[in-house]
């Protein structure tokens, strides 16, 4: 699912499957969200979420964030397994990021990614119930 053209508009993708999600270079206006989804590899390499991402109860790969994040709403991956390799580097939160209820199957380094002062602006913007 290419979502170049959709950048101005909602995006809500729910109990689906999808082989992949591309939205590189992108300054999404409106919320994102994908509900009940498998999705094998997500690719928001420098992506902007203004409104917010929500990822709940999926189960993803492979997943590129890295340089992305910048958003003035919440970005929460909740109640997700991410089964693939996850790419967090450089990405930088302007507004909470949530992960709550997630399953990493392989090793990652996303709290170090996204640890304070280098992936978020504020210290109280990092919310994670990581286990």
């Amino acid at each position: 699912m290419n979502l170049d053209h959709l950048e101005n508009d909602v995006i809500c993708r729910e109990n689906t499957v999808l082989s992949s999600v591309l939205g590189v270079c992108l300054i999404f206006k409106e919320r994102v969200v994908f509900r009940n989804m498998v999705i094998g590899k997500v690719n928001f390499y420098e992506s902007f979420f203004k409104k917010g991402l929500l990822v709940s109860n999926c189960v993803v790969g492979d997943v590129i964030f890295e340089s992305a994040g910048h958003n003035d709403e919440p970005i929460v991956f909740e109640n997700t397994v991410f089964t693939g390799d996850l790419n967090f580097f450089d990405a930088y939160f302007t507004h909470d990021i949530v992960i709550k209820n997630c399953l990493f199957i392989k090793p990652n380094s996303i709290l170090e990614d996204i640890a304070y002062p280098y992936g978020v602006e504020k210290k109280e913007y990092m919310k994670l119930d990581v286990k």
